[in-house]
């Protein structure tokens, strides 16, 4: 590791630290599952919260959260200096909120009144969201910066892609095999009030114990990273308009940073609409039963397991951008089709087995589609990070995901206005059994999803053609920082000589007698040994010191424009032909000065552009 950070670069990637960052990737991922696919349906249908209350509460939420990611992500660059560093340090401070947020969230009391219920989902529905930005933004950012080549890169984005899909893999099984069971005087055990604490205290505890596990397995690299990178942004961190202000500056630096924001922003808008609204559509439009419903939440998830082995290979085939297009198009026909079908009378009758098998094929090879655009999308994230880092010439890893959780916080808030607004407007019932809610409504509903999956999607395809995200351009881009970083490392370097040498030589002062004592005290100290023929030369030679430093100007040779600059204008104007320096209005020159004009080195005795001072042996 020493001979890599001395060279400027890292080793490969071991398998350890790529299984860690899978970890850190789960929490999101988990709180992401059981914030969209219960919390809509459990305050809406099981609490009973009004449908505009519940769409004010979601959307003040998530947009206070797309407003925070941006500074997280500034402040994160900044934190060099931090105890665990500029990830490290915001993750850690991220564990304690979440989980606790996220728990108290599906733990309602009894007996609250409307705006006491909007407050609770209010208060701790923004600890939860806020918490998790403090881990999601630095970890994502993390992702750029644990390597710089771009076939571990791909690896490192479909680990933290396996991580998303096994963490929604195991999530919903664990909800309907554990907590979410039929009993309780219900028809569909999702309308039971009962379960929801614990499980959300299950997710609070998965989210926690994989953040341990994320940090502690990603931190010796994190440190050799920032090591190579900490002299780059040091900056402190801004206040919130001037964050905003850089945001909009740097969609005018690097345009491919705000199509970013705009993919990220439909994307999640998209995923949202189906996410939150499943339990919905399930529950009351294709009447699914209790075996069909944990199925059909995982059904994505399978194909985007799958996609993840096939997407290294396809990017390669057809090009990222190509790649990206295709997944994006087959994945909104999918979701699309999955609810205009049945509307048009095109598939299985409601509450039949064939229509949960029906769902679940549409919903897995949506799913292959998805996983098939999400890694060459992460990819990209990435490759547009380094651009803006060339851009500007400071890390940027940490902003642009920032922007990427933007449209994300943003895409998932518009859906809760929507779905929460539309549910108060048509006056969606609560508390009716499955039987008894009226099939007009519920129609309504689904001609709803489908008309925002396909205005989403046809947005975002058109989006995703614009990135200018060659492969020549991205070898250039890395080529460019892999030479700042050099000079970086070299820079860095040779302010430790520097600092090094500093302190021997003032060590060395202290020892000496001679600039201990002064020139009385050495020759009284001299008489007192009662050798006059040893004071007298010392009396000499401290004699000679003393118009050394006192009366003799330092030599001025040649200097670089760097070393000028150290001693300052002020004392050295320009070398005299004789090549002493000029005195300064003061006619004195400090032991500090005099060792920045002319200080010995410790290999050679004299270093370059440097001479070795006038004192007499003997001294």
């Amino acid at each position: 590791m020493a001979v890599a950070e001395r060279a400027g670069t890292l080793p490969p990637l071991g398998w350890p630290t790529r299984f860690a960052f899978m970890a850190c990737a789960m929490p999101e991922l988990i709180k992401s599952f059981a914030w969209d696919a219960f919390v809509l349906f459990f305050y809406a249908q099981v609490v009973g919260l009004d449908g505009m209350l519940l769409g004010a509460a979601l959307a003040i939420i998530l947009v206070f959260d797309a407003v925070a990611d941006p500074y997280i992500g500034a402040l994160s660059d900044r934190m060099d200096r931090a105890p665990l560093g500029r990830r490290h340090t915001l993750m850690a401070a991220a564990v304690v909120p979440f989980a606790v947020g996220i728990a108290m969230v599906f733990r309602v009391p009894a007996g609250m009144e409307q705006w006491q219920i909007f407050a609770w989902l209010l208060g701790f529905g923004l600890l939860a969201r806020v918490g998790i930005s403090f881990w999601t933004v630095p970890a994502y950012a993390m992702g750029g910066e644990l390597t710089r080549e771009s076939g571990e890169r791909n690896i490192v984005a479909v680990m933290r892609n396996m991580g998303n899909q096994l963490a929604i893999l195991t999530v919903p099984y664990a909800a309907f095999a554990w907590f979410f069971v039929r009993g309780g005087g219900f028809s569909k055990p999702q309308l039971n009030p009962a379960p929801y604490p614990d499980f959300g205290l299950f997710i609070a505890l998965c989210g926690a114990v994989l953040m341990v596990i994320g940090l502690l397995g990603t931190r010796a690299r994190m440190r050799a990273v920032e090591q190579l990178d900490r002299s780059v942004a040091s900056e402190a961190p801004e206040t919130l308009p001037q964050l905003f202000r850089r945001l909009v500056a740097a969609i005018r630096t690097t345009p491919n940073v705000g199509l970013l924001l705009l993919v990220a922003l439909l994307v999640l808008f998209t995923n949202s609409v189906v996410n939150q609204l499943t339990l919905h559509l399930a529950t009351y439009f294709w009447q699914l039963d209790g075996s069909w419903t944990p199925r059909l939440l995982i059904a994505g998830v399978i194909g985007s397991l799958v996609a993840m082995f096939l997407a290294p290979a396809w990017m390669k085939l057809v090009g990222t951008r190509t790649a990206m297009i295709s997944g994006l198009a087959v994945f909104f026909i999918l979701q699309a089709g999955a609810v205009l079908l049945p509307l048009l009378g095109l598939s299985p009758l409601p509450a039949s087995a064939a229509i949960g098998a029906f769902v679940f094929a549409f919903r897995v090879l949506g799913g292959v589609a998805y996983g098939l655009y999400v890694v060459p999308f992460n990819t990209v994230t990435y490759d547009i990070g380094d651009e803006h880092e060339a851009n500007t010439g400071k890390p940027q890893q940490g902003l642009v995901a920032s922007f990427m959780f933007i449209g994300l916080q943003v895409g998932s808030g518009l859906v809760a206005l929507f779905a929460g607004s539309f549910l108060g407007i048509i006056d969606f019932p609560v508390g009716l059994p499955v039987d008894q809610m009226p099939q007009d409504k519920v129609r309504a509903l689904a001609w709803f999803v489908t008309a925002l999956i396909v205005i989403a999607g046809a947005a975002m395809a058109w989006l995703v053609g614009r990135f200018d995200v060659s492969a020549e351009k991205q070898a250039r881009i890395r080529a460019q920082l892999a030479q700042t970083r050099a000079g970086g490392a070299s820079r860095r370097r040779q302010i430790l000589h520097r600092r090094h040498r500093n302190g021997s030589s003032r060590r060395c002062r202290e020892r000496s007698p001679q600039r201990r004592a002064g020139p009385r005290s050495a020759a009284a100290a001299a008489d007192r040994t009662g050798s006059s023929s040893v004071a007298a030369p010392m009396r000499g030679r401290i004699d000679a010191i003393v118009r050394v430093d006192r009366t003799a100007p330092p030599r001025c040779p040649a200097r670089s424009p760097a070393r000028s600059a150290e001693c300052g204008p002020s004392r050295h104007a320009a070398a005299p032909a004789n090549g002493f320096c000029a005195p300064s209005a003061t006619s004195h020159i400090s032991e500090t000065s005099a060792s920045a004009c002319a200080r010995p080195s410790r290999s050679t005795g004299v270093g370059e552009g440097e001479v070795e001072p006038s004192v007499p042996p003997g001294t």
